[in-house]
């Protein structure tokens, strides 16, 4: 019998505090509070 996988969606806390993630968000100059924003702005649009 094998064991059936479950992956679920990384949260957004998860995400940003990821280090290649915040090796990227560091390359590019954009902090963690800029992705929230455009998350919380997004959420409010309805998109």
């Amino acid at each position: 019998m094998t064991k059936k996988q479950v992956f679920r969606e990384l949260t957004l806390d998860e995400m940003l505090g990821d280090s290649i993630v915040q090796l990227l968000m560091r390359r590019d100059g954009v902090t963690a509070s800029e992705i929230r924003m455009l998350f919380h702005h997004a959420a409010r649009a309805g998109a």
